[in-house]
């Protein structure tokens, strides 16, 4: 068994919000409170009332005193985040508040409201860069051609604990893997021998929250060089829910907005590139 996992990492990963973990080129946008989501002919969109028109896209974050158009025959919809599920009608336009949208010109309906958003909030509005973490140390020093590289998940990214799947680049000449997981303390929670990758870790084994270190090595030919180390992190429980509510439900209807919001969801906790 290894040792625990270094203790100057513990306080960075376990205090960070997992959940937040997500695309790095997004601008975190905290004052933010709703998302477009279908968008069907133009739409266009001001930042303020007195600022010039923007092509409007999917996906677009909005604050309030923002300001929405459509086009004839064209229509936008809007999920607030605290559940309410808007449109704004062709040939309409509306300023974004806190409370929804205000109709200036047009009409605005309403649709069935998505309470589980009002918990998946603060990974649609403030996806955050994911943690890094320092290169762990392989055991038994062998060189950079003694490495077992490509594993994923890596550097404490977000996974579903009942989609946690471990995944690395085959070395030449290996005939049998050995994995094993460990938590915090260095406690090997789940070992497998394999012949090929990936391998799922049953759900049974992981808590929520939780950071989790884990390696793969060559046990035929027993190489114990020949190895690499990563770091995962299971999401919050009351999140996961959520999400998996979000996905259940957008399953369920095939509803185009569902399906957006689970893809933002997913992206903001870095899950997007690991989906099943």
């Amino acid at each position: 068994m290894r040792s625990p996992l270094p203790v100057f990492l513990l306080p960075v990963l376990l205090t960070a919000p997992a959940g937040l973990a997500g695309a790095g080129d997004r601008v975190p946008q905290t004052s933010a409170v709703a998302l477009v989501c279908r968008i069907e002919g133009s739409a266009t969109l001001r930042s303020a009332p007195g600022a010039p028109p923007e092509p409007l896209a999917s996906g677009r974050r909005l604050s309030p005193g923002a300001v929405l158009e459509t086009g004839l025959r064209s229509a936008v919809t809007v999920v607030f985040f605290d559940g309410q599920h808007q449109a704004l009608t062709a040939g309409a336009r509306a300023t974004v508040r806190a409370e929804g949208l205000r109709a200036e010109a047009g009409k605005v309906r309403r649709l069935e409201p998505i309470p589980v958003i009002v918990d998946l909030a603060p990974v649609l509005r403030e996806g955050s860069p994911r943690l890094r973490t320092p290169a762990l140390p392989i055991r038994g020093g062998g060189g950079a051609d003694a490495v077992i590289a490509g594993l994923r998940p890596r550097d404490a990214a977000p996974v579903r604990r009942g989609a946690a799947t471990l995944s690395f680049t085959p070395a030449p000449n290996v005939k049998v893997y050995h994995v094993v997981v460990e938590d915090e303390s260095g406690r090997a929670i789940f070992t497998k021998d394999l012949f090929v990758p990936p391998v799922r870790v049953p759900l049974r084994f992981l808590r929520p929250g939780t950071l989790y270190q884990w390696s793969v090595e060559s046990k035929v030919p027993p190489r114990p060089d020949l190895r690499g180390e990563a770091m995962f992190v299971t999401l919050d429980g009351k999140l996961e829910k959520a999400r998996q509510a979000l996905a259940r439900e957008a399953g369920r209807t095939a509803e185009p907005d569902l399906r957006l919001l689970l893809t933002e969801v997913d992206r903001g906790l870095g899950l997007a590139e690991m989906r099943p």
